[in-house]
């Protein structure tokens, strides 16, 4: 089944919001064991619009994103009845579905509103998060899902309506992941083996994704069956277990950083904080993105200035006059400080020079110092990375919470939790 998604929306295109639909509709796909071939962006232009209809033609199911709405600009259903021969009309089911979604927020619809009246042969469909009704065609071949284009309600529109339009997939897909650390892309596909990528993809269509710090290597499985697919996973972690790339692989899986920290720390029944200097409340906010955290994460100390290091984590004010700020003592006294004031069994403390000034002979921007405070000690290491000030910030908490992942897995299962 070829899947294709229409996105219509001239803030896109102007750099005034970004697309979130596009993602959504390929996950929501890829756990029907279907796959997105192809995404267009058009502005809310008529003549764009029929464009990428026609150009979408050969699709089996066409998904629109935009353009519902109720003002001038909002095209998507005349473009829709243009494209299908039809006019905009108002019926029974249209004004019911429009009721019901009013209803949904505790409000009326007015009498006669546009979002009643739709291309005819189209059929209106709820809207769980908003006002506008979905609209479903079926001609010929094709089918055609038009949606509203704000991310929670196309979201909660697919989720609803997409698994009925689905046609029953003859192959299972997976997305086998292998996340790396500490290796570009260019050595792992020459210094490392140059053959690698011809070895990969024997398993599977392969694809590289460069990120902070490493990459991904997502090998994509197609297989008759789940046996097949369980087979191919066998193969594929017996292959990374006696290959070079195995050294630099830190989780195999569609588990963010976070999500695995997080289950490390749940799985050992302890909690974990953050004394953040530079990152400044980075950490935390990536740790609190993830559900289940409040299980584990007991809290932090955002010390950017000095003075909360000295005077909350009792960081020795002798010890950045010698040291400087950014090092490995301050760092290590932070994060002994915060394991202090805080009843955590594992405390991370980070300090560095994000830009735009930094004492460059001795420190140079891009320095950060990553304590760390557990059962198994305190320790504190030193990374350097290139970048501007926002990038910076990004590598100090990934390193940082890499250092915390690595802790995680070193201590022991039996720990008691404070």
């Amino acid at each position: 089944m070829k899947v294709s998604l229409l996105i219509i929306a001239s803030e896109i295109l102007e750099a005034k919001i970004q697309d979130l639909n596009a993602h959504t509709l390929a996950k929501l796909l890829k756990s029907h064991n279907h796959s997105l071939s192809k995404v267009i962006i058009v502005a809310d232009q008529e003549n764009h619009i029929l464009k990428a209809l026609e150009e979408l033609s050969d699709s089996d199911f066409i998904v629109t994103s935009g353009g519902m709405g109720p003002t001038p600009d909002d095209l998507t259903k005349s473009c829709l009845a243009h494209y299908f021969q039809s006019i905009l009309e108002k019926n029974s089911l249209s004004v019911e579905v429009v009721k019901k979604n009013y209803e949904n927020f505790g409000r009326t619809a007015p009498e006669d509103h546009g979002y009643m009246h739709i291309p005819k042969d189209s059929t209106p469909l709820f809207n769980p998060q908003g006002f506008a009704p979905g609209l479903l065609f079926k001609k010929n071949k094709l089918t055609l899902l038009a949606l509203a284009g704000v991310p929670r309600e196309f979201k909660s529109m697919l989720e609803l309506y997409l698994p009925n339009i689905l046609s029953k997939p003859t192959d299972h897909i997976f997305d086998f992941i292998i996340r790396t650390r500490g290796i570009g892309e260019e050595k792992i596909f020459n210094s490392l083996d140059n053959t690698l990528w011809a070895k990969l993809s024997e398993f599977g269509s392969l694809a590289s994704l460069p990120h902070l710090y490493g990459v991904d290597l997502t090998i994509r499985l197609r297989e008759n069956s789940q046996s097949e697919l369980k087979q191919k996973q066998d193969a594929i972690h017996a292959f990374i277990q006696s290959h070079p790339i195995k050294e630099y692989v830190w989780h195999i899986g569609e588990e963010s950083l976070e999500e695995c920290i997080i289950n490390k720390a749940l799985s050992l029944n302890l909690r974990f904080a953050f004394a953040e200097s530079a990152t400044a409340g980075l950490c935390s906010s990536r740790i609190t993105n993830i559900n289940g955290s409040s299980q584990v994460f007991y809290g932090s100390v955002i010390c950017y200035h000095s003075d909360i290091k000295t005077k909350l984590l009792g960081v020795k004010t002798a010890t950045i006059e010698q040291y400087d700020v950014v090092s490995e003592k301050v760092a290590q006294e932070m994060a002994a400080g915060l394991s202090q004031l805080y009843p955590v069994d594992v405390a991370i403390g980070i300090t560095g020079y994000a830009g735009p000034h930094a004492k460059e002979e001795e420190i140079p921007i891009g320095t950060v110092c990553i304590g760390v405070s557990s059962p198994l000690g305190i320790t504190a290491h030193k990374f350097q990375f290139r970048g501007d000030r926002l990038r910076l910030k990004d590598y100090f908490a990934q390193i940082a919470l890499f250092q915390l992942l690595e802790t995680l897995e070193k201590l022991s299962p039996t720990l008691p939790r404070t």
